[in-house]
């Protein structure tokens, strides 16, 4: 009788840490980069600086919150 490897699925793999931290995180820096984008141009533009203020940060966080 021969005894042959035992075949054994793969067992999945788990995200590794950096993947969760970028899942995690990812999201925040990208908006970030938006209002970024946004508060520069809007500040380099003919009367400008109209964008950052404490209602329309407000308002944006408001619409990026999760509600669970």
């Amino acid at each position: 009788m021969s005894d042959s490897p035992s075949i054994s699925p793969d067992s999945p793999k788990s995200p590794s840490r950096r993947s969760l931290i970028g899942t995690a995180v990812g999201p925040f820096l990208a908006l970030g980069l938006v209002v970024l984008f946004f508060a520069v141009a809007d500040l380099s533009s003919a009367g400008g600086g109209k964008f950052l203020t404490p209602f329309n940060l407000r308002s944006i966080l408001v619409a990026a919150a999760v509600v669970g």
